[in-house]
């Protein structure tokens, strides 16, 4: 049963309690605290893991967004764990949303809060001396601020890192940027490396996407997909030059983007000026974006800075080849010429070769799909994700950590207002 969302004056906070049998270790209560209520991105994806799977590590989530309650937040609260919308629509805000977030945290009275994203992790460093609970942050970015952020942003995001008692980092790049840019003692810095659910996105196939596209109106023909948010940093105006070129070679190519963005009138500019208007093909987010994917001939993700590219695993889960930008995690996540093909960031050239090659050669590319399939099922589980947290939590608390229970079953919840 889906929990409720609420838009927070905490004065009448949701309780809660789990109806399974308590397990081996010590229930721990955990407080999320993320910036964005609107889009279910990469980094939403991952704390809806953390929900489904909250019972089988002894965890009791709630989850909360510094902006008010929107579709995040329905989407925290259908895993059966409250979540919170802040109120967060400006700088006039921070003092209400602060308050608010203290007293949260003092009815919940959880054993750590866990931030995540830039603003939320500022805003849990700008708490942490009123309460007495320890602060872990996930740094689910490499050097994106040093790259496209403000002088301002980048002194408050080391100024927040440096006042956690831990942070996982989800690359070795994110790790990187932490301990060698921002200062952070090494000790504190644990990689994390993100995890999918491969069973359910391996059993994904072509055919319902296919349909689909063909009823929303893009033609049948050898299809790109890249799915990511458009802003500045993931590339898409690379992408756009590189169709130009891959036309030239696979004239009925057809590119598909998922996702929103500030970006998206630029990119549509761009593709009018190359010529590209009925080639490319801006969707939007959509609830279906993984059969969309699934039905791709070939995934790119031409990032600038990625701190790990969640939706690039989630691709190769799909056994859809890759092409990626040679940046942050994506360095060690795909295997140059073996599980997909690594490029230059910003190369238009480059790129549009890489996919070129995988949309003539066929049985190369579902030769990589295969093999990255395998490596996203062997090495990028969602379940060995969330058991390095929870190892993460008790190290941190100083608490023994037992093995994690067998049973692949979600207990429900029960929600007690």
């Amino acid at each position: 049963m889906p929990a409720k969302v609420v838009d927070v004056d905490p004065g009448g906070v949701a309780s809660y309690e789990p109806v399974h049998a308590p397990n081996q270790r010590r229930e721990l209560r955990i407080l999320h605290l993320t910036t964005d209520s609107t889009r279910v991105s990469g980094a939403e994806q991952l704390l809806i893991g953390f929900g489904q799977h909250a019972s089988r590590f002894g965890w009791r989530p709630t989850f909360a967004t510094l902006r008010s309650a929107g579709p995040v937040n329905r989407a925290f609260a259908a895993t059966g764990w409250p979540s919170h919308g802040l109120g967060l629509n400006g700088l006039a805000d921070v003092a209400p949303v602060l308050f608010r977030l203290f007293r949260l945290v003092r009815a919940l009275r959880p054993d750590l809060v866990h931030t995540h994203l830039h603003h939320a992790s500022v805003i849990g460093a700008m708490l942490r001396p009123l309460i007495s609970v320890p602060l872990f942050q996930t740094r689910h970015y490499s050097d994106y601020l040093e790259r496209f952020g403000t002088p301002v942003q980048r002194t408050l995001d080391r100024w927040a890192a440096r006042r956690c008692a831990g942070i996982a980092a989800v690359s070795d790049a994110a790790r990187g940027q932490l301990v060698e840019k921002e200062g952070v003692d090494p000790s504190r810095v644990t990689v994390v490396e993100n995890g999918v659910d491969w069973d359910r996105l391996a059993r994904r196939q072509a055919a319902p996407g296919r349909a689909t596209l063909r009823r929303i109106g893009v033609p049948d023909g050898p299809l790109i997909a890249c799915m990511a948010s458009l802003q500045l940093r993931k590339g898409h105006a690379t992408l756009i030059d590189a169709l130009a070129r891959i036309r030239q070679r696979v004239p009925e190519v057809q590119l598909v983007l998922l996702g929103a963005g500030p970006e998206e009138a630029a990119i549509r500019r761009q593709a009018d000026l190359l010529g590209l208007a009925d080639r490319v093909h801006l969707l939007g987010h959509r609830d279906d974006a993984h059969d969309l994917c699934a039905a791709a001939d070939v995934y790119a993700q031409p990032s600038l800075e990625e701190g790990f590219g969640l939706a690039v695993i989630e691709a190769m889960a799909m056994r859809c080849p890759v092409v990626v930008s040679d940046v942050g995690g994506m360095t060690s996540t795909v295997e140059d010429g073996v599980s997909g093909l690594r490029v230059p960031p910003g190369e238009p050239g480059p790129l549009g070769e890489a996919i070129t090659a995988l949309l003539v050669q066929r049985e190369r590319a579902e030769r990589a799909g295969a093999l990255a399939s395998e490596r996203v099922r062997s090495r990028y589980s969602l379940t060995a994700m969330l058991a390095r947290y929870d190892a993460c939590y008790r190290t941190l608390l100083g608490e023994a950590i037992a093995a994690p229970p067998v049973s692949e079953e979600e207990p429900p919840c029960r929600i007690v207002h």
